[in-house]
This record gives structure tokens, C-alpha cells and sequence, in this order.
């Protein structure tokens, strides 16, 4: 039997789906029943927790073989994983499989000032330092997914016409969350991969203006490019519904680090798991170009220039109410 934490989340959720897909147990650790049973399904185990409750952490992780170890950006996310590893090998789980942030972010000059990924790098080192008796582990080295990443470019897209992203000279080689969730399939069932630590990337790192070409040409729609200044990451952050200082400081600190060249890995690894190459950008957008077209209106016709013209003068000559009814 599998554990999956983070299973309300497209890359948890997906895992369970491939795990059941392969006949493989697995029970979700989730926190709303309720909505566990709409997204996962009525039949679907569930062990009800809470990451800060370790009594419930612990009563999770009795008579589980494995354990998919994947939680949402926290302010206490070192404490919550360290917590579940320490309940995971009192409970002589055999195995971990974590999901930790892109290698190219793990470097000592990015975790000096990323505490998300100084704490992901303190998880890691725990459990490749854990000692005899303690569950064998696998490390996923995961640059940023492709589903969450277009979801929220599209509601930027609708919102100014453009892709908008602070990467200046930067790229991203955007990885699919279903060939990530196929490597921790085989890894959560074949020891091969055991005490072993992967770069889990795309096939290509594309810039701005390259990822704006590659949906303009799914979506038929020709859309922009304009790298945003990080300063105003904070109100892209508000539009989305994101408030919380943590969340904000953590999405800034990753993309500066992205914008220095931290999501340009490209790693044979995943390829090498999953036995076939990596799904693309343009794989990925071209399955969705429905779900994520712009619902942008359509280009206003292009008036004359003297209906420009006679629109200014009706604009200065009549009174206002009436000039503004007629607009």
C-alpha cells in the first residue's frame, strides 16, 4: 500500500490516478474529506490528517509500504516533512519518494536566500542521511509544471492581452506533471530506484517570447510577449487571489532565481524513467488549445481616419451627457 500526500493537487491527484490505473494500492492523505470524494472519487482511500497534527501523520503512515511525499509551498513545511519521515520510518515504511524544487534552484548561492529551498535541501539531506532501518528514499528534482504554469498564464493573457513574466534574458523548460507522476509510478514501485536522486525536466527551455509563440500557434490566436518587472510580481499575485506574504515573498524569490537561468536544466533522467522523451510544450498545448484559449474579444475593426476625426469633434462640440450617451 502507497501513501499519497499532496493528492489534491494536479501532481498528487494524477499520481493516485496512475498508481490505480496500474492495479497499485493507494490510499490519499487529505485533509477535507468532503472534497476528496468529489476530486478523487467516492470509492477512493482516504486517511483524514492534517500535516501539523503528527498523531494523525503517524496513524497514516501505519501499514504503508511507501509513501509519495509532495506538499504546497509553507511557512512550516520543514517542520511538516520532517515530521511525516520521522513517523514514516518509526512505522518501518520502506520507502520515500520526495518531490523537491528544481535542481537548478538547490545550489548553495540560491538556498542563501531561498528559505523554501534551503528547507526542501534540509528535507533531502535528512533522508539521505536517515541511517540503517530507515526508509530507502527517491528525490525529484522538479522544474515548474506545465498545467499550473499555463492555467495562470491564461488568466494573465485574458487579463492584458499578452503573456506577461519577470524572466527577462531568463527561459523555463516547463516540465508535464503526468510524465512526473509516470517516474514516481515506477519509482513508488521498483527498487532500481532506490537512494537515487533525479532532474526531473522538460525536453527544451523556452524563453518569453518563445513561450507566447508556442500558444499563439496552439490557440490560433497571436499573442505577445513583455517580460514584467519582479516588482510588480505582487500585484499578479493579488489578481490571482494570492495575499498571503509568504506565498508572494516565495513565487518572487523563484522567479528571480528562474530569470538567472535556475529552470534551464535540461536532464536526460525522466526520459530515462519513463523509457520515452519527455511530452513538450507544444504537446501539452496542443491537447488544451480549447480549454486554454483566450477568451479575449474579438480585434475591433480598424475605423477610418475620419471617423476618427468626426469623433473628436462630436466629442468637443455636443454636451457631455450627450457625447457619452452616444459613446
Amino acid at each position: 500500500m502507497i501513501l499519497v500526500t499532496g493528492a489534491m493537487e494536479e501532481l498528487g491527484r494524477e499520481v493516485v490516478r496512475q498508481l490505480r490505473a496500474r492495479g497499485v494500492a493507494c490510499t490519499a492523505f487529505v485533509q477535507d474529506e468532503a472534497q476528496a470524494r468529489t476530486m478523487l472519487g467516492a470509492d477512493m482511500p482516504l486517511a483524514i490528517g492534517d500535516w501539523g497534527d503528527y498523531a494523525s501523520v503517524a496513524a497514516a503512515v501505519q501499514g504503508m509500504d511507501a509513501v509519495f511525499l509532495y506538499s504546497s509551498p509553507h511557512l512550516n513545511q520543514l517542520v511538516h516533512e520532517m515530521q511525516f519521515i520521522e513517523a514514516a520510518n518509526k512505522a518501518k515504511v520502506k520507502h520515500i519518494v520526495k518531490i523537491s524544487l528544481p535542481q537548478g534552484v538547490m545550489t548553495a548561492a540560491h538556498r542563501a536566500h531561498i528559505p523554501s529551498a534551503h528547507a526542501h535541501w534540509q528535507i533531502e539531506e535528512k533522508l539521505r542521511h536517515a541511517g540503517r532501518g530507515s526508509a530507502a528514499y527517491t528525490i525529484f528534482n522538479v522544474n515548474p509544471l506545465q498545467q499550473p504554469f499555463w492555467k495562470r498564464a491564461v488568466g494573465m493573457i485574458n487579463h492584458h492581452g499578452r503573456l506577461q513574466l519577470p524572466l527577462d534574458n531568463g527561459a523555463l523548460n516547463l516540465v508535464d506533471a503526468r510524465d512526473v507522476a509516470s517516474a514516481a509510478a515506477v519509482a513508488l514501485t521498483d527498487k532500481a530506484h532506490h537512494q537515487q536522486t533525479y532532474a526531473l525536466t522538460g525536453p527544451a527551455a523556452l524563453t518569453g517570447s518563445q513561450l507566447a509563440a508556442a500558444y499563439s500557434q496552439a490557440t490560433g490566436r497571436t499573442i505577445g510577449y513583455r517580460t514584467m518587472p519582479i516588482s510588480l510580481l505582487g500585484f499578479a499575485l493579488r489578481r490571482e487571489g494570492i495575499f498571503s506574504p509568504f506565498l508572494m515573498a516565495h513565487e518572487a524569490l523563484l522567479l528571480n532565481a528562474y530569470r538567472q537561468g535556475a529552470a534551464e536544466t535540461i536532464s536526460p533522467d525522466l526520459a530515462t524513467i519513463l523509457g520515452r522523451a519527455p511530452r513538450t510544450v507544444g504537446d501539452y498545448l496542443g491537447e488544451q488549445a480549447a480549454v486554454l484559449a483566450p477568451v479575449l474579444p474579438p480585434p475591433a475593426p480598424a475605423w477610418p481616419k475620419w471617423a476618427a476625426v468626426a469623433g473628436l469633434l462630436l466629442a468637443v462640440l455636443l454636451p457631455p451627457q450627450t457625447a457619452q450617451t452616444l459613446c
